[in-house]
């Protein structure tokens, strides 16, 4: 009887595991920064920004570039852009910005205020002690 009970259980695990295998990786969702910023007129020759960032203040390993769009509804020089950031760490990170102004000869302006972002990529823990009992009957 107890022969035929382990076989059971044995079985019903290894259909459950084919079923339904363990989730091995941790996904962490992207997250969406939103940026505004005004930039002095006139803007007659302006191409774009360039988006400088890294994880140490003053530190800016990393660039996004933004194309010229129009501004704001209703304002003459006020702009706001989106920015996704992934990462696979599993942490949270402080990320450290600065934007650029430059135009169609490749000028650039100087660096401006740098902001920071604290971006939550940490999933929450893993469930413990997870069980399933099965009476025969």
């Amino acid at each position: 009887m107890l022969v035929r009970i382990l076989d059971k259980v044995w079985i019903l695990t290894i259909l459950t595991l084919l079923l339904f295998p363990p989730l091995a990786i941790c996904q962490i969702a992207p997250k969406t920064l939103t940026f505004q910023w005004e930039q002095p007129l006139p803007v007659d020759d302006l191409a774009g920004w360039n988006l400088y960032y890294g994880t140490t203040p003053g530190v800016y390993d990393r660039l996004a570039i933004f194309n010229y769009h129009i501004p704001d509804p209703g304002t003459t020089n006020t702009y706001t852009q989106e920015f996704v950031l992934t990462s696979p760490t599993g942490q949270v990170i402080s990320y450290y910005f600065v934007l650029t102004a430059f135009d169609a000869s490749g000028n650039e302006s100087d660096f401006s205020n740098e902001v920071i972002a604290r971006v939550d990529f940490l999933a929450p823990g893993v469930p413990m002690n997870f069980r399933v009992t099965i009476k025969v009957q």
